[in-house]
């Protein structure tokens, strides 16, 4: 049943595109306007077709010669890939910093070199200060005792 439902479709398309294509004139020609109490109108019934629809024949394209294929140019030899070694930021660096959490600052000093500036405020976790050091690209926090005697690095972002 289906087959005869696809057959049906495909003629009746052919039909209309067999139409269309003979009478150019008729769709250059401006269409009615549609009014809303216009209906649909029904479709038109299948008609009988053949049990297979013929195929048109295949056109083949001329043979074309093939051009020569052109001679491959060898790439230029690669530099040999050694171990790959990331590029060293000119300055410290941001774990360089949070390595020295919980450690005295001057041992981050040494080792990374004298903060960009630096201030200090009363600190809410005790008696001593809160310290804010900034590096170029990264700042790092410290907490320094009342009397002065020791500065820690607590965090670094």
């Amino acid at each position: 049943m289906k087959r005869v439902w696809m057959i049906a479709v495909v003629c009746l398309l052919l039909t209309v595109l067999t139409a269309c294509a003979a009478a150019p004139e008729a769709q250059e020609a401006p269409a009615a306007p549609v009014s809303a109490e216009a209906e649909a109108p029904e479709a038109p019934e299948p008609q009988a077709v053949p049990a297979e629809p013929e195929q048109p024949e295949a056109v083949s394209e001329p043979e074309t010669p093939e051009e020569p294929a052109e001679p491959e140019v060898p790439a230029e030899p690669e530099e040999p890939a050694g171990p790959e070694t990331p590029e060293q930021p000119d300055g410290p660096t941001l774990d360089d910093a949070l390595a020295f959490v919980d450690q005295d600052v001057s041992a981050m000093i040494a080792a990374i070199g004298e903060p960009v500036s630096s201030s200090y405020e009363a600190s809410c976790m005790g008696d001593g200060d809160d310290g804010i050091l900034e590096y170029d690209g990264f700042i790092v926090f410290t907490y320094r005792e009342p009397d002065g005697s020791a500065e820690t690095v607590i965090d670094a972002e």
